[in-house]
């Protein structure tokens, strides 16, 4: 009989040691200046009801703070559609190397060209304005790293690091 209560005060000690009431769930904030700089991190209490709640550290935060970190987000979500994505796949490459890109709808890639890293060009593609993606035989090129270079229509380049096995 002694044995059964003592198992059953040890179940009812485990169940409640691993009950909610002790399990609080923390997150880490960060606070920043209009610069971009982290001012301050700071470790919370999500489920706590006490000091360290979530609603209280929100409730510290200046309103101006709260419109401008929304009208970022506006402002980021409608640039989403503009921003520029350059790919390539595989990477390292063996044969044949997928090039894939996203514009913006007034941007087209120009030039795609493949240097060595001693600067020589190895090649040059011209795409098709409307198309997003291009392939590039690496077949006959001996095994090193090269330099990919997209250039798009209004003039900004993007450089990706190709690696040849």
């Amino acid at each position: 009989m002694k044995n059964k209560m003592n198992r059953l005060i040890f179940v009812f000690l485990i169940a409640l040691l691993g009950s909610p009431i002790f399990c609080n769930a923390q997150k880490l904030i960060f606070s920043y200046d209009a610069a971009g700089n982290q001012e301050r991190r700071e470790w919370i209490c999500v489920s706590c009801r006490g000091n360290n709640s979530i609603t209280k550290v929100l409730a510290n935060i200046p309103k101006e703070d709260i419109t401008l970190l929304k009208d970022k987000e506006k402002e980021m979500s409608g640039d989403r559609h503009k921003s520029y994505f350059l790919t390539a796949s595989p990477n390292p490459v063996k044969e044949d190397l997928k090039v894939q890109w996203t514009t913006p709808e007034d941007v087209s890639v120009k030039t795609i060209v493949v240097f060595s890293v001693n600067g020589a060009k190895l090649f040059e593609n011209s795409p098709i304005p409307a198309e997003q993606y291009t392939n590039l035989s690496f077949v006959n090129i001996p095994a090193g790293i090269y330099l990919l270079v997209a250039t798009y229509s209004n003039g900004k380049r993007e450089t990706l690091k190709i690696v040849k096995p």
